[in-house]
């Protein structure tokens, strides 16, 4: 699981740099270039969390879990209006949110021996 996590991360890393570059290059307007860019500032937020919860996953897997969350969400982004803002990629990387997602949700309880709940809630 801490595998999964780390690569995980090192992924929404990639990510938010690649996007990052293809806005500084992109011949876009400020509005465009700005989302754009914060979304790939947040994505390297979510590679360092992940990358660092990745190290300790007993103690930071809380961390990860509500990470769960936040790929759902993306995915939900991705998939419905996601193509119109990123094109044709918004649909692999929405899917790949899906499987991050239920890795997390799935693989961290059983690889701690804990409930959904009690990673969840940080008990």
């Amino acid at each position: 699981m801490k595998s999964i996590v780390l690569i995980s991360g090192i992924w929404n890393l990639l990510l938010g740099l690649g996007l990052i570059f293809q806005e500084l290059l992109a011949d876009h307007t400020i509005a465009e270039n700005y989302f754009n860019l914060m979304i790939g500032a947040f994505l390297l937020f979510t590679a360092s969390v992940l990358v660092i919860a990745s190290r300790n996953l007993q103690k930071n897997a809380s961390f990860v879990l509500w990470e769960a969350f936040l790929r759902f969400s993306a995915a939900a982004i991705l998939l419905t209006i996601g193509q119109k803002v990123i094109g044709n990629n918004a649909i692999f990387i929405g899917l790949t949110d899906i499987l991050w997602g239920l890795s997390y949700i799935i693989g961290l309880p059983m690889a701690l021996k804990k409930s959904f709940g009690t990673i969840l809630f940080d008990q």
